[in-house]
């Protein structure tokens, strides 16, 4: 069964504004389909404003990215609202995680979020999700 996550928008402004951090690996694992991204409606607003917008992103980089979420992320339907993080924009990534059955959700801004663990998501660092990762194609 494919590794399911969502991922938050800092992670993206990292990895499309520098080709050699681990953001952009992650990029990369998803691209070579190590995971399944999921995205939602919100979520796709947000990127579009964030990433078109960003002064560390090439524009190039960013509309090749939002152009590749329609074919290869699956897109969910977020069913339940919520109101648990530090950060109220944060809480869409994760309704769009648990409307998805993600396992993961992948966040440079782990204290903006209630826990470690939200019902079956584990929200951690890219470097923990590079470990399950590791795991699942030894």
């Amino acid at each position: 069964m494919a590794i399911k996550a969502v991922i938050d928008t800092n992670i993206l402004v990292s990895g499309l504004g520098n080709a050699s951090g681990a953001p952009a690996k992650l990029i990369d694992r998803w691209l070579n389909g190590q995971f399944v991204l999921l995205i939602s409606k919100p979520i796709y607003e947000e990127y579009s404003r964030i990433l078109l917008s960003h002064p560390k992103v090439p524009r190039d980089k960013a509309e090749t990215f939002l152009n590749g979420l329609s074919e290869l992320a699956q897109f969910v339907s977020i069913s339940e609202k919520l109101k648990v993080c530090k950060d109220p924009s944060d809480n869409i990534f994760l309704e769009t995680a648990t409307a998805g059955s993600a396992e993961y959700l992948v966040t440079k801004n782990i204290k903006h979020f209630p826990i470690k663990r939200f019902r079956q998501v584990q929200i951690v660092r890219v470097s923990k999700f590079f470990s399950r990762l590791e795991r699942e194609f030894k």
